[in-house]
């Protein structure tokens, strides 16, 4: 019905200004193979962030910025301790979705 207010965020902003901004963090969830649990990747402009469910899975933390390789998800700086910062916010946002969340 003609109206109807859909959840999620406007992409409308984009259409006439392409540099609007609707969100620091995009958010998508899906179920892994392998006995993993539920996989969360959280996406900001220049970072992105992939935590399991299950304990036995290591997250993964990839750096976009840059002009060579970076739009490629080569390198896991996870345990670069250039990246702590980094990492510790978004482990928190990911707590906070697993705490919010339906999680298997």
């Amino acid at each position: 019905k003609s109206g109807d207010a859909l959840p999620g965020v406007s992409l409308s902003p984009y259409f006439s200004d392409p540099k609007a901004s609707t969100r620091g963090v995009s958010i998508s969830e899906y179920d892994t193979q392998y006995d993993s649990g539920r996989s969360i990747a959280m996406r900001s402009k220049y970072f992105k962030y992939i935590g399991y469910t299950k304990a036995s899975r290591k997250p993964l933390l990839f750096d976009y910025r840059g002009e060579d390789h970076r739009m490629v998800e080569r390198e896991n700086v996870i345990d670069n301790p250039e990246y702590a910062q980094v990492k510790d916010w978004f482990e928190g946002l990911f707590q906070e979705a697993v705490e919010a969340g339906d999680t298997k």
